[in-house]
């Protein structure tokens, strides 16, 4: 494996892969090899009854739950984990990590656009050119078909309409509209994004009224509650902390009867891969670096035991 380091603009570098791949693949292994003690949900597997009520985190949704452990429906002695992958680039990396997936039987909750935009571009010049941006829909289809996965709608609609409120509530309806001609699509994560004028992004937009009582918000702004959440969303930001962005620090504090998520973005895991300006020098990521360019014989997940 080779690790190069880039002097680019940290926020030029959102397509570049700074885990190892095998690092991913690896973590996956852990949970099966821990299945008896791991249980992977989605957002499908939620008691979500009939609470639509993002802006209070679904309260019906977590009391249900918890009486669910209570009551031994789900079991107090098993961690359960959901995994969210926001596909913001490079759809074929997303593509390699959920065949990885599928293979060991863990199914995850895919976030896709209908259609990506240059970030960059819009930020530098505020004109809107779209992107290549090619998922393998038939596949993914069938992973939600026949393999419990959940394709949700990763959204933009804020930045496509060049932060028109208004037009934006529209296109996110087609948006949905065109992604259920495909997907059974029920929950939705906003992406970050450009922010307009007056730091506003996609989270600010509201769900359309049309769509109030069939598609649920999940994370970025509103989101259902878990014990414990991981992202490694903005890996670069100058503001996050890079001594709290080892995943398997997050992992270390499961415990058995609570629920946690980890929201990645496959775009950052590749090998080769390029070195994270923002985590280089960190003692966790270049000893992982490390430990990935010198021994495959050897993962990065063999201290944690619960």
């Amino acid at each position: 494996m080779n690790c190069e380091i880039s002097s680019k603009n940290l926020f030029e570098e959102e397509g570049h892969g700074y885990f190892p791949f095998e690092y991913y693949i690896d973590f996956l292994e852990f949970l099966r090899k821990n299945d008896e003690i791991i249980e992977i949900i989605t957002y499908d597997d939620l008691p979500w009854g009939d609470d639509y009520d993002c802006d209070n985190a679904y309260p019906k949704e977590y009391k249900s739950w918890k009486k669910q452990v209570e009551k031994g429906i789900r079991d107090d002695k098993k961690i359960y984990v959901l995994l969210q992958h926001d596909v913001d680039t490079m759809p074929e990396r997303t593509i390699a990590i959920i065949r990885e997936e599928e293979r060991f039987g863990i199914p995850s909750n895919i976030m896709i656009f209908n259609r990506r935009i240059n970030r960059q571009h819009l930020k530098k010049s505020d004109e809107l050119l779209y992107t290549e941006y090619n998922i393998d829909y038939d596949y993914l289809r069938r992973l939600q078909n026949e393999s419990r996965f959940v394709i949700g709608y990763h959204s933009n609609a804020y930045e496509k309409a060049l932060f028109n409120k208004e037009r934006a509530l529209k296109i996110f309806e087609e948006d949905i509209k065109i992604l259920r001609q495909y997907f059974n699509i029920r929950y939705f994560s906003p992406h970050g994004g450009v922010r307009d004028h007056n730091g506003l992004t996609n989270n600010s937009l509201s769900i359309p009224e049309s769509l109030n009582t069939t598609l649920r918000w999940v994370h970025n702004a509103k989101t259902v509650r878990f014990d414990g959440n991981y992202s490694d969303g903005g890996l670069n930001n100058p503001k996050r902390d890079p001594t709290k962005r080892d995943l398997r620090d997050f992992v270390r504090t499961w415990k058995r009867g609570k629920r946690y998520r980890v929201l990645t973005h496959p775009q950052y895991y590749n090998t080769p891969c390029k070195r994270s300006p923002r985590l280089t020098g960190i003692t966790w990521y270049d000893n992982l670096l490390d430990l990935y360019m010198k021994n495959r014989h050897i993962t990065a997940w063999n201290d944690i035991y619960f």
